[in-house]
Parts: C-alpha cells; sequence; structure tokens
C-alpha cells in the first residue's frame, strides 16, 4: 500500500513538472552553436530546418558572432586559385584565417567586389554589372535587380520595417548626374523609390546632385542610425560628407 501510493505521487509529480515548449529548448541550443553547425542542423527534419531558417533566429545568432574582417581575394589572369572571402581572427597569434565564401564559377575577365556586409549579408558583384546578395551562413544567393548604369552605395537594415534595402545612384546624363534611388532587397526594380534629396540648400542639393560615384576604397559609416560617406562633386574639387537618414 505505502509503496503503492508512492508510485502514485511520483508520478503526479512528474506530470505536474512544466514543460517548456520544444522550440523554446532548440533556440536556446542552437543560439550558442557555431554558424557551421547551424548549416548541417537545417538537414536533420523540418521542424530544425524551420528555426534555422527562421530570420529572427538568424539575426539573433548573427548580433552573438564576434565581428571580424573580410578580406576578399580576386584571381588574376595566371592564378589557379579561385576567388574567396576570407575572415581573418586577429586576437590569435598567429590570426586564424576562416574560409567565408568562394567562387566556384570563376571567369578570367571577371572580379568581384564586396560593397556592403549587414547582419550576416554581403553585397557582391561581379565586374560591377550583376549584384548579388548572399548570406554565407545558410548559403542563400539572390540576384538583384540594379541596373548596370548604377553605383551601389550599400546595403542597410530599415528598423521601423525589418526590411533589407539598397542605396544606390543612377547617372542618367552620364557621370555628371545623380538620381538616389531605394530598392528592398525581394522587390522588382519596378518598386524601386525615388529618395529625391530632402536639402533646404539650393546650392548644397545642386552639389548633391552632381556627386561623383562612390569610391568603394571609402564605403559608408552607419552611426545612429545615419550613413556617412565622403564625396566629391563635378562642380568644383571640395569634398563633403553626405547623410542619409536610413529610418525614413
Amino acid at each position: 500500500m505505502v509503496k503503492s501510493a508512492r508510485v502514485r505521487r511520483t508520478q503526479r509529480d512528474r506530470s505536474a513538472a512544466p514543460v517548456l515548449p520544444e522550440d523554446l529548448v532548440l533556440w536556446e541550443i542552437f543560439y550558442r552553436l557555431p554558424a557551421k553547425e547551424i548549416l548541417r542542423c537545417r538537414a536533420v527534419c523540418r521542424s530544425w530546418r524551420r528555426l534555422a531558417c527562421d530570420a529572427e533566429f538568424l539575426l539573433a545568432h548573427h548580433g552573438r558572432q564576434r565581428s571580424l574582417p573580410l578580406v576578399l581575394f580576386n584571381r588574376d589572369t595566371f592564378s589557379k586559385v579561385p576567388a574567396t572571402v576570407d575572415a581573418f581572427d586577429l586576437r590569435q597569434s598567429p590570426a586564424v584565417r576562416r574560409p567565408i565564401l568562394g567562387f566556384s564559377s570563376f571567369g578570367e575577365c571577371h572580379k568581384y567586389y564586396i560593397h556592403a556586409s549587414c547582419d550576416g549579408l554581403l553585397l557582391l558583384s561581379r565586374t560591377y554589372r550583376l549584384y548579388y546578395i548572399c548570406n554565407p551562413a545558410t548559403r542563400q544567393w539572390c540576384a538583384l535587380p540594379v541596373p548596370d548604369v548604377s553605383n551601389v552605395v550599400t546595403l542597410y537594415h530599415h528598423r521601423p520595417s525589418g526590411e533589407y534595402r539598397i542605396l544606390y545612384v543612377e547617372h542618367p546624363d552620364g557621370h555628371f548626374s545623380a538620381v538616389y534611388y531605394v530598392l528592398t532587397v525581394g522587390s522588382s526594380l519596378e518598386e524601386k523609390r525615388c529618395i529625391g534629396l530632402s536639402v533646404p540648400s539650393p546650392s548644397v542639393k545642386k552639389w548633391i546632385a552632381h556627386a561623383r560615384p562612390l569610391d568603394q576604397d571609402n564605403p559608408p559609416v552607419l552611426l545612429h542610425d545615419c550613413l556617412h560617406w565622403h564625396s566629391s562633386s563635378y562642380l568644383d574639387a571640395e569634398r563633403k560628407v553626405v547623410v542619409f537618414d536610413t529610418l525614413d
């Protein structure tokens, strides 16, 4: 009798114990795994794949990772080594080189360029004509409908909507005029939005409208939700800092 009552009490205690949702448990485990292991977890089952591909989870997981400098290695005409993007952990001695991205279909006449990185996404182009956005952690990528005549400024996260957007410039009259556009990643070219120039000073507006193409060696810097980049104009030799509010 005593033994039976003890068994019933143990079973009752177990049934009353709180059970954590499976997704929450998986989140806490996946959250602490390296990006390479997350990629492998996608192949286990549908529920694991759903979590490992979730945009909110990927953003949280990326925020946990250390920021490492990226280096693009292009291939010259005489080299048979493929072009790659590698990260370098400079805190270790000697520095540790980690492969991030490789280009298997690489032609001798093409070069790749990194225009921006944002929340683990890379904005790339091939010979400044074909633009791509890539997530090396999930091995997902897509081509972007950016016109060949454009000069991409950067990729940024629009916090109010959660969208990722591309700021780029078109030069309808050659390089002597500039029209700025915003294109949401995943949308068509017809959905691009001309942002105009909300500058009170007519002289400054004219200066920006005739700004030279962005120098890729001096990419924009994000500070307080605003992009800042150093630019010059065809009107004069003076250089100015252009500021773009990403919250608009």
